[in-house]
């Protein structure tokens, strides 16, 4: 007897207690054979007497009548719509499948960046009416992501660039530290909890924004998402907030260490910070949600509102892991770097994590990224151009000293992290705390 090659795994049935009932109930014996036809069908050879056997292929032909019939269907959808399909740790695509019975499978490939092409396949199998249901929860997904897309760029293009195109850094740019005897120094930023968590996607590939350069081994992104939507309304609120408040402030009220607002000069808005160092030459302070450092007048800094707290600091420290030429990184390559990268223009980048490294001297964690710009990877033409070389000699000044950390690890404490803010400075709850505030009540 000719069994479909979809229906063969149910008719045995686990373990073979399907099969081993229909037999029973048949009082006949059922195998099949090895090999398969030409469509992958199977035989199956039946032996008993006539009307047993007779008995036999009714029984299974109730069954594979009964059978619902399993459709395959491919859906395509924009490669930057995969991540929300699938979820953090593959949680919404699982609930997809729950919620409609179907099996559904994202294809997956080797290539990424402009290799990767601008769609992704998706494979749907179950009945018309699971298919059905699945094919418009993955469209809800799209969707989501087409809008969250439009917000991004919408609130993009009306950021100011923090460094204009084609600009070459000056010496208070990106870094100006206060030392001792007013000597530079490259004190980092150590968040501790409240640092950003990573949200990686498949295949360890981000969208991000370079917001802020030192040299290839030391610069600072943002990934592109919901929170740059919000990062940019958090700001907006700030600026309104502290550009009311005229009265007298204690210089003295601040200690290193603290969480602080801060204005920017180059654009005049105010932005979370964090004081690095302090003496009689004014303060230092690093943007936590850009990288930046400057040093400011102690009159200029605010204490910074707790609502303002909410959105985790979307400033992250990445390394190309490349050697520099020479004993220092020069400043040709450093502005080449910044060119290449769009530094605080806001035009994106695709980023494939390589790894996580963990400087030796503080411990703080480094994401070792490659940058890629359509069919360029930045790090390989910094090389080729003779900026760089693959890794880094041991006795490079301004190159991090780095030491391998375990990828399982952090992507551990990656995942188990919020990726989105509990509340939103533009939340109505938190504009009337501010108004509250503002009023003096």
């Amino acid at each position: 007897m000719r069994i479909p090659r979809e229906i063969v795994p149910g008719l045995i049935g686990k373990k073979g207690v399907n099969i081993k009932a229909m037999q029973a109930q048949s009082n006949t014996s059922m195998t099949f054979h090895d090999e398969t036809l030409e469509n992958g069908d199977r035989l199956c050879v039946i032996q008993g007497s006539p009307a047993n056997v007779t008995l036999a292929e009714s029984i299974i032909q109730k069954y594979i009548t009964e059978q619902p019939i399993v459709y395959t269907e491919t859906v395509t959808v924009p490669l930057s719509s995969v991540g929300r399909i699938i979820g953090r740790g593959g949680e919404t695509i699982r609930a997809i499948q729950e919620q409609s019975k179907a099996r559904v499978n994202i294809e997956s490939h080797n290539h990424y960046g402009a290799d990767a092409g601008p769609t992704r396949s998706i494979t749907i199998k179950g009945s018309e009416s699971q298919i059905l249901i699945a094919r418009q929860l993955i469209i809800e997904k799209v969707e989501e992501e087409r809008h969250l897309r439009k917000n991004i760029d919408m609130t993009t293009a009306s950021r100011t660039p923090r460094r204009p195109g084609g600009a070459s850094l000056s010496p208070s740019s990106p870094s100006v530290s206060l030392g001792p005897s007013g000597s530079s120094s490259t004190a980092s930023v150590n968040t501790g909890s409240t640092e950003p968590a990573l949200p990686l996607k498949q295949d360890g590939i981000l969208e991000v924004f370079v917001s802020c350069v030192y040299h290839p081994n030391d610069f600072w992104i943002q990934v592109v998402g919901r929170d740059s939507v919000e990062l940019d309304k958090l700001c907006e609120s700030m600026t309104d907030y502290y550009s009311g408040q005229n009265e007298p402030r204690d210089e003295n009220q601040f200690n290193v260490g603290d969480i602080v607002a801060a204005p920017f000069e180059v654009d005049g808005k105010i932005y979370r910070a964090k004081i690095m160092q302090m003496d009689d030459n004014g303060v230092e302070v690093s943007y936590l949600d850009y990288g930046d450092r400057r040093v400011l007048s102690a009159s200029d800094i605010h204490e910074l509102h707790p609502s303002f707290l909410q959105l985790r600091f979307q400033a992250i420290q990445a390394t190309l892991n490349l050697g520099c030429i020479g004993d220092n990184w020069n400043d040709e390559t450093i502005n080449e770097f910044c060119d290449k990268t769009y530094c605080a223009q806001w035009q994106s980048l695709t980023a494939k994590v390589k790894d996580y490294l963990k400087d030796v001297e503080d411990g703080h964690d480094v994401i070792w990224l490659e940058l890629l710009d359509k069919n360029a990877n930045i790090g390989e033409d910094l090389i080729r151009k003779g900026l760089a070389t693959p890794k880094g000699p041991s006795g490079c000044n301004g190159a991090q000293s780095f030491q391998k950390k375990s990828y399982a690890a952090v992507a551990l404490g990656v995942s188990a992290a919020p990726s989105e803010p509990l509340i939103t400075a533009a939340d109505p709850t938190i504009q009337e705390s501010l108004e509250h505030d503002r009023n003096g009540n």
